[in-house]
């Protein structure tokens, strides 16, 4: 089982202990945003199974100018290899 929160179970007011001490005795991670380096290889892995190609330029591009939600750099990569495509 996953649980994600923005605080540790001893912060959250409204949880029963029980379930506090139960979490608590999980394994909690703080889960950050990826680097530059990070953000670059995601955007080429997701190039790569797609079975296309953008100039690394533009990876970097998108890896500077989208820093902290993965979901919006993966769907402006979208945009772009859309965007790319020669229409008919």
């Amino acid at each position: 089982m996953v649980l994600t929160s923005d605080r540790t179970p001893h912060e959250i007011v409204k949880l029963e202990d029980r379930l506090k001490s139960r979490f608590a005795g999980g394994l909690m991670l703080d889960i950050q945003s990826p680097d530059f380096d990070t953000r670059v290889a995601i955007l080429q892995a997701k190039c790569d199974e797609k079975g296309e190609r953008l100039p690394e330029e533009v990876l970097k591009l998108l890896a500077t100018s989208l820093e902290t939600n993965i979901r919006e750099l993966e769907g402006k990569l979208v945009q772009i290899l859309q965007l790319s495509v020669p229409k008919n």
